[in-house]
């Protein structure tokens, strides 16, 4: 079983290169609001969001500042941040899409994203709410939910009265330029009551080659 886990370029470099963002085809990018994000590249970036909070009181209030901060400074843990984080996923998304744009020749397979994502992510490879129940031979959505997953085209969906988990590819690149398909996935995790609520960004490489998927932080 071949494990890839290989680091995207500095993501501050993608902010100043290429002044101009062409079109992507639609078919990589499958959710819209990622699409339109992309398509206004330059005001995307730049466009003010809520204050992110990072250790010795840097914070951010755009993706330029929040690339700028990421890999050096740590995020504030606490609710109000953790809020404040989810509006910076796009941030971290279009980057990455920017960053493969170059490799648009990439001919995606057919497959149902949503069952791959149930049958073969590997819950225990990132941070969620449901990491620490995964052992070596249960480790998937669709183990760890007893077979309650709603899976769509893009998404594989738990839902129960007290949490609300979803797996959702937003986008399918050739990230790091290796003639293979890798998924870009937003993991929402969030409890029904109470305070618990995220939504982070992750890379999955070669996903098609694998029969069990790790999810990377971007």
């Amino acid at each position: 079983m071949n494990y890839k886990i290989q680091a995207l370029f500095p993501i501050s470099l993608l902010l100043i290169s290429c002044a101009s963002t062409p079109a992507v085809n639609r078919d990589y990018i499958i959710f819209e609001p990622v699409g339109l994000a992309y398509e206004n590249y330059e005001v995307s970036i730049k466009e003010k969001r809520m204050p992110l909070m990072f250790a010795n009181s840097f914070k951010a209030e755009s993706c330029t500042e929040y690339s700028q901060l990421k890999n050096n400074e740590a995020l504030v843990e606490n609710e109000a941040n953790f809020l404040a984080a989810q509006s910076y996923v796009v941030c971290d998304t279009i980057l990455a899409v920017k960053q493969a744009d170059q490799n648009f020749n990439l001919e995606l397979a057919t497959v149902n994203v949503g069952n791959v994502l149930a049958e073969k992510l590997d819950i225990s490879s990132f941070r969620s709410s449901l990491a620490k129940k995964a052992t070596e031979n249960s480790y998937t959505l669709n183990a760890l939910s007893q077979g309650t997953v709603e899976v769509t085209d893009y998404t594989a969906t738990y839902e129960t009265n007290d949490w609300y988990y979803e797996l959702k590819v937003v986008a399918r690149v050739d990230a790091n330029g290796d003639g293979a398909e890798d998924w870009l996935v937003w993991v929402t995790d969030k409890a029904k009551t109470g305070s618990y609520n995220t939504l982070i960004s992750y890379i999955a490489y070669d996903v098609l080659n694998n029969d069990r998927l790790t999810l990377n932080k971007l």
